[in-house]
């Protein structure tokens, strides 16, 4: 545990390199790391919160399966709220296809954790037709009142194995952490990963090495 804390804590130093004016965003994103990335997310959404002056938000762009609340609210977590969370502006999601009906603003909203700096996103899945889809894309206005908001935003991406939602949103991060299976993922996957990145315009930060769902390193 003492060897995981102190790789994130190079994270958070690595980030901090690269912040701009006002608050920062990061994503980790998984190789083949089941709920690895899920799990370092978490763990430095915690390390961000003790550390920041104003509110911090856990983003889980895994929508359907709303798994960090989830996991928050199963070890005991007290979370209230919800939050609207789009800041006056026109968010980074839509649907597909569109219902005038529903408000874009009621769908993904944040609960506030324990009293404490930290907030965890929700999204409600209720409110969407049995035929709609969800769409992510570029939004850097959104992005920019995040930042006046809060100091950081931690993005939970869904491993690229299973869906490249993630990728969309590589232009509107300020760094990207890689979450890596030290054992089973390819290393060419991997390379061409951090080029995709790159050429989305993309900051990359580093990797965690995970094995069994605990981090062993930080490149």
């Amino acid at each position: 545990m003492d060897s995981q804390v102190q790789e994130l804590n190079n994270v958070w130093t690595a980030l901090q390199s690269v912040a701009k004016f006002g608050g920062t965003s990061i994503m980790f994103l998984g190789v083949g790391v089941g709920d690895s990335a899920s799990f370092c997310a978490r763990n430095f959404a915690q390390i961000a919160q003790n550390r920041a002056n104003k509110a911090v938000w856990l983003l889980d762009l895994d929508f359907f399966n709303n798994g960090q609340y989830n996991e928050l609210t199963k070890i005991g977590a007290n979370i209230s709220g919800p939050y609207d969370m789009t800041f006056g502006q026109k968010p980074f999601w839509r649907l597909s296809p569109a219902n005038q009906n529903v408000d874009l603003s009621s769908l993904l909203v944040a609960g506030r954790i324990d009293q404490s700096k930290l907030f965890v996103s929700r999204f409600r899945r209720d409110k969407l037709l049995n035929n709609q889809s969800i769409q992510i894309g570029p939004m850097p206005e959104y992005w920019a009142a995040l930042r006046n908001s809060l100091d950081m935003v931690i993005v939970d991406a869904p491993s690229v194995d299973i869906s490249r939602a993630g990728l969309a949103l590589i232009s509107d991060m300020d760094g990207i952490v890689l979450v890596i299976d030290s054992v089973s993922s390819d290393a060419q996957d991997v390379a061409a990963l951090r080029d995709e990145i790159l050429q989305r315009g993309g900051n990359c930060l580093g990797a965690i090495m995970v094995n069994n769902s605990r981090s062993t390193s930080v490149a």
